[in-house]
């Protein structure tokens, strides 16, 4: 992609995408071959900066959510596969497939993680990407617990690469932990949001371990404060801040947008990110991401954690790590042959190894061949561990 070529007339006005320098990073990474799951409110997928091009006139007294509704057949289209961003995902609320954002919150943290570049609106932090709508929150904004620990399992069992989480109770459970260490272990990055309360208190699920924790900052850097009663809840363990003052992002009905704030907003520049890091590497763990995160950046303080992340140099350091691991690997020993790893191909990363009893490392595609004579090679496809092991 050529940043200089993106025309998309908000583009120019996206300060999240300043601060975090996403506008160089776009060149070399883009969020292609992610899917980011959204454990929210739904997604209107018939914005057009999602890519679907069907004018739907919608009135007050008929919204496309209700069941009966004449644009129903619509939203049995956007669900059928085709449509160009929004992906199949599952209403935990109603116990189907209809994921319709009725609370208009999952559609603005859709349009921040991943807007098209499409010569309209605006543009995502990771436009490339993939999303899967789980609904939790119904359309008075409610929302359980016990949906939303389903919903993170369905959507690691869906090979989500990225879970957004823009939720925040101040208390959490035993399940909560099991349900993130679950998604942890399918390799699913959980990026939370650390509340909007203004308190040194971490809300749940960013506090739980194994999560992603942001809050909110302003187009300075510093922590986001609304007022006295509303700005980003900060603490001990917060891993970072993202943009969470006002930003432009997609609003229901297809062509709307509007000004919005919080540490959801914040939660899904970060979510947007980590889809980048996965683009260029998606064997990436948890423990890879903060290891990467806190090799590039200075732990602040307690209110902003390593501040606000830089996108060019994260993802320059994804890939130079995923170099790094490749030209370890001059030549390994497989099947008693002696096979010359020549690159990174298409990888089946949802696998892991057990090439012997300790092994159980993520699965790494390599492109290797065999020499039977000066320039003369058979070549094949493999699957090796970090030990050289063939799975």
């Amino acid at each position: 992609m050529k940043v200089s070529e993106i025309t998309d007339p908000y583009f120019k006005d996206q300060w999240n995408i300043k601060l975090m320098n996403v506008y160089d990073t776009l060149g070399t990474a883009t969020g292609e071959g992610v899917t980011v799951g959204i454990i929210d409110s739904g997604i209107d997928g018939s914005h057009k900066d999602f890519g679907w091009d069907i004018l739907i006139d919608i009135t007050a007294n008929d919204g496309i959510n209700t069941r009966k509704s004449k644009y129903r057949p619509v939203l049995e289209a956007i669900r059928g596969g085709t449509h160009p961003k929004v992906l199949p995902g599952w209403n935990f609320i109603e116990n189907n497939d209809d994921t319709y954002d009725a609370y208009r919150h999952g559609t603005y943290l859709a349009g921040t993680i991943g807007a098209l570049v499409n010569k309209y609106g605006m543009v995502g932090i990771a436009p490339d990407c993939m999303i899967k709508p789980y609904v939790v929150v119904d359309a008075n904004g409610y929302c359980t617990q016990d949906n939303t620990i389903e919903a993170i399992r369905r959507a690691a069992d869906n090979g989500c690469d990225v879970i957004n989480l823009s939720l925040a109770w101040s208390y959490g459970n035993d399940k909560f932990q099991d349900a993130v260490d679950y998604a942890n272990s399918k390799g699913t990055i959980v990026v939370a949001a650390t509340g909007n309360n203004n308190k040194e208190q971490i809300y749940y699920p960013a506090a739980l371990n194994g999560v992603i924790r942001v809050g909110g900052c302003d187009p300075s850097g510093k922590r986001w404060i609304h007022n006295y009663w509303r700005g980003s809840n900060y603490g001990h363990g917060i891993t970072c801040v993202c943009p969470g003052s006002s930003q432009i992002s997609t609003l229901y009905m297809r062509w709307r947008y509007t000004d919005v704030d919080g540490t959801s907003q914040a939660t899904a520049n970060m979510t947007g990110l980590v889809a980048l890091m996965k683009s260029v590497d998606k064997s990436l763990t948890y423990n890879d991401i903060i290891d990467i995160l806190t090799s590039l950046h200075t732990y602040k303080d307690n209110e902003v954690g390593i501040g606000v992340p830089n996108a060019l140099l994260i993802t320059n350091e994804v890939k130079k790590r995923a170099d790094a691991r490749i030209s370890k690997y001059k030549s390994t020993m497989i099947e008693g042959i002696e096979w010359m790893v020549c690159g990174l191909v298409d990888t089946p990363y949802s696998k892991i190894c057990r090439c012997n009893d300790i092994c159980m490392y993520p699965v790494m595609g390599w492109e290797a061949f065999y020499e039977t004579e000066p320039g003369k090679r058979i070549k094949r496809y493999t699957n090796m561990c970090e030990h050289g092991g063939n799975v």
